[in-house]
């Protein structure tokens, strides 16, 4: 970790982010070692590892570089966790390739991204990475097609729309969920990489013309450029406010498994989308946190760029923070406000959740398409009353704490 992004924390955080790779250098062992040897909490660091999605790395890094320090029934629990998980990732990997067949044998182009394939890209292992669902991106004008694909294919669609509802959800959002018959899992099968709510810095258009062919579970399947997918990565930590430490983990390890990235190509596209500074803001994690392979030059840059560096301190304050929690909806939106080159996007990203209806409006109350611009007003009405009875519920603990007893 770079001493300019180095915070007090506990031992169990260093473990964090000693394990936070696919394999370990000598200094990354031995400083492991040591840390295990000393006095650890291991239920905390436990904790701590499920939070930020580390359980698998952590997993596998104890029990080869330390296995003598870790308690036993621990050790246990550890292993049965891995190998549950191993099995549930290859059965995943292996349902995404008979998916992505049926999908290629109808003539649709399907490109998977994120979960199974992202595990064998950066971390060259399904194993070492935590994952509850498949994301599959077809073209738009495909979608209806793989949907057909996938009810035949024993899955169910989530949500239940009326066409007016429908038209509306394609509009602002950018995929629906399907749940597979016996324990398949779920599917998320993409339209656009991004709703309306979250502005990502891509260029559709030109992502299809980037797309390569890699071999997967026995098979060649498509697969987003890396760089494509750096910046993708990029925007989905940010979108959740790098909430998690295995995103930043995933970032770095992509770019460690990349042989040339072209970072000025990258940021010039990123600049010209207005989303620049979030991938520079991914890229000065990754390299300050994690020691990323970044050039020096984009790492000059993302400290030159205003509020990319204070930004990532605050990130980093909130991985190692005792008694960590949920960004509130006043950061969300601060952070959001900050982060988007454009002040327009900014502005977008923070307000729009609060004013465009959702699934949650419609479910409240069924109106007919001649009345839906109803919903604007009930989504504010809704939202309204949610916080306050919160605000009023917080102010009523305080106040009954004052009482004389």
């Amino acid at each position: 970790m770079s001493a300019r992004m180095r915070v007090a924390s506990r031992p169990e955080h260093e473990v964090l982010v000693c394990c936070a790779r696919s394999r370990l250098r000598p200094e990354d062992e031995q400083r492991l070692r040591a840390l295990a040897s000393g006095r650890i909490d291991w239920v905390y660091l436990m904790s701590a590892a499920d939070r930020h999605g580390m359980t698998p790395l952590v997993s596998w890094h104890l029990k080869g570089a330390c296995p003598e320090f870790v308690p036993s029934l621990l050790r246990s629990r550890l292993k049965t966790f891995f190998s549950r998980n191993q099995a549930r990732n290859l059965f995943l990997s292996a349902e995404l390739a008979r998916l992505l067949a049926a999908l290629g044998d109808a003539g649709v182009r399907a490109v998977p991204f994120k979960g199974p394939l992202l595990a064998e890209l950066a971390y060259g292992s399904v194993a070492l990475r935590e994952f509850q669902d498949l994301d599959v991106l077809v073209h738009q004008q495909d979608w209806t097609r793989a949907e057909k694909i996938m009810l035949s294919n024993g899955y169910t669609r989530d949500l239940r729309l009326t066409p007016a509802q429908e038209v509306y959800f394609r509009r602002l959002q950018h995929a629906h969920s399907f749940t597979g018959a016996c324990g398949r899992g779920i599917v998320e099968l993409h339209w656009s990489l991004a709703s309306r709510y979250f502005h990502y810095p891509v260029d559709s258009d030109r992502l299809w013309q980037r797309v390569e062919t890699v071999r997967f579970a026995g098979a060649e399947i498509l697969t987003l450029a890396p760089a494509d997918l750096v910046v993708i990565l990029c925007a989905h930590g940010a979108k959740h406010l790098w909430e998690r430490l295995e995103w930043v983990a995933s970032v770095a390890e992509l770019i460690r498994a990349c042989d040339a990235l072209d970072w000025p190509g990258i940021l010039a596209e990123a600049r010209r989308l207005g989303g620049e500074r979030m991938v520079l803001l991914g890229a000065l994690l990754a390299r300050e946190l994690l020691d990323a392979p970044v050039p020096e030059s984009v790492v000059e840059q993302a400290r030159a760029t205003r509020r990319v560096a204070p930004l990532a301190g605050k990130i980093v304050g909130r991985f190692f923070a005792e008694g960590a929690h949920p960004p509130s909806t006043a950061e969300s939106c601060a952070f959001r406000l900050r982060l988007m080159d454009r002040l327009r996007d900014g502005v977008l990203c923070a307000l729009r959740p609060a004013f465009i209806p959702d699934v949650a409006d419609w479910q409240l109350l069924s109106l007919p398409s001649s009345l839906y611009f109803l919903y604007y007003p009930l989504r504010v009405l809704r939202l309204t009353a949610k916080y306050a009875s919160s605000l009023f519920t917080a102010w009523s603990v305080v106040t009954a704490s004052r009482r004389p007893s």
